[in-house]
């Protein structure tokens, strides 16, 4: 049986998302899904904090998983899914 971390529910400072998957990466669990389900407008994190939190994760022998939005980039024209195929 594996076990898996879901993502963080609510708005939480920096510091305390940082700690939260600290204590991930020591748990028992398998897979680690990294993300935040508030507003996007409201996180605390950006997309390389995201991306430094995967490597650590996977440092640490855990699996883990995200949603695309997580590297999305409003600024951006399109979507990072499609973003360098041709047609």
């Amino acid at each position: 049986m594996q076990f898996s971390l879901g993502p963080v529910l609510f708005f939480w400072t920096k510091d305390d998302i940082r700690h939260f998957y600290e204590q991930a990466v020591s748990s028992s669990a398998d897979i680690i899904y990294l993300g935040e389900t508030v507003c996007s407008k409201r996180r605390e994190l950006k997309a390389d904090d995201w991306i430094n939190l995967a490597r650590e994760v996977s440092e640490c022998g855990k699996k883990w998983c995200s949603q695309p939005w997580l590297y999305w980039n409003p600024h951006r024209t399109e979507h990072p899914a499609k973003a360098g195929r041709q047609s």
